[in-house]
């Protein structure tokens, strides 16, 4: 997914821009979105082990791949467990996660209007 994001972002950047792009872009790109994705797997890891998934290596692995669309999996499929513990890291890391991947989308969409 991430994978999809990026050379979307960068032929973005080719439809309204030259065909130079900025090093320093594309490796702010690149960290925000690592550091999303690992955020958000973190996040579905100790969820998941505090609702004591058996799979939540699996539901971490998913969501790492797919971001948010692994997040919303997760949410639906396990969505009447109840937490035990670290349910404040849990939500803490997810919802750092999110955001940074939202800004991440909203940094580089308003880098090309203007």
């Amino acid at each position: 997914m991430t994978l999809f994001a990026s050379i979307f972002f960068i032929f973005l950047y080719f439809s309204s821009r030259s065909l130079i792009i900025p090093i320093p872009m594309i490796i702010i790109h690149i960290a925000l979105t690592v550091a999303a994705h690992i955020l958000l797997s973190t996040g579905v890891y100790f969820d998941a082990k505090s609702k004591k998934l058996e799979q939540y290596k699996s539901y971490a692995t998913l969501t790492a791949c797919c971001d948010i669309i692994g997040l919303i999996t997760y949410m639906i499929f396990t969505k009447g467990i109840k937490r035990n513990n670290n349910k404040k890291k849990a939500i803490s890391l997810t919802l750092c996660g999110i955001i940074i991947l939202f800004s991440n989308i909203m940094l580089f969409s308003t880098e090309w209007q203007s």
